[in-house]
């Protein structure tokens, strides 16, 4: 087995030359240029920037930027839709009508996607569990009574807590079920459709 190891220089913005270990490791004002160079070059590249506390929550982070996408996208005048929405007999030769309906489709398709996506982004706020709690532990409050009781704290710190909401209805968590179906549609939509995204 052969290993290489190859000894890089860099130059620096004063014309001094560095070794990789000593550029990673300079904090100077160099070094701040240096990482700012690379986000304008990243910029320029059109590659999108992510800070580390945008990835703590990449999920929400992604959807409100797919949200506007489609917001935008969705109001703007455009000028055809997907062929998937044409009736498979007269796909080469649409009537009006047709075209007509594939739009008012394509339209009903891009609100059902910008619908989950903006679920996502506001942290569901439609969700029938969360509502449903939301007023449980007003009632809870009003009454002087603590959401959670703490059990007991274990050796390593962690303290073991209890919901003091009733249990959930059996109504709530089929709404609930029913409402992440319906995100999960716009969802899947998306993915089928991700390439009709253009005009």
């Amino acid at each position: 087995m052969l290993i290489f190891v190859f000894s890089c220089n860099i130059l620096s913005f004063s014309g001094k030359f560095y070794t990789m270990k000593e550029r990673i490791c300079n904090d100077s004002k160099e070094g701040l240029q240096m990482r700012q160079r690379n986000r304008q070059i990243k910029k320029a590249l059109h590659e999108p920037y992510f800070s580390e506390r945008d990835c703590w929550d990449l999920s929400t982070v992604l959807a409100k930027t797919i949200a506007a996408g489609l917001r935008r996208f969705s109001r703007m005048k455009r000028h055809g839709y997907p062929s998937a929405f044409l009736p498979p007999e007269r796909f080469n030769h649409p009537t009006d009508e047709d075209a007509e309906r594939a739009e008012r489709d394509w339209q009903t398709t891009l609100e059902q996607m910008l619908w989950s996506f903006d679920e996502i982004a506001k942290d569901y706020p439609s969700s029938p569990w969360s509502q449903w709690h939301h007023i449980e532990y007003r009632k809870l409050e009003e009454q002087g009574i603590p959401v959670f009781s703490k059990i007991k704290t274990n050796d390593d710190g962690s303290v073991l807590m209890k919901s003091n909401t009733p249990e959930t209805p059996q109504e709530v968590l089929d709404k609930e079920t029913a409402y992440r179906a319906r995100i999960q549609k716009g969802l899947d939509l998306v993915a089928k459709h991700l390439e009709n995204l253009w005009d």
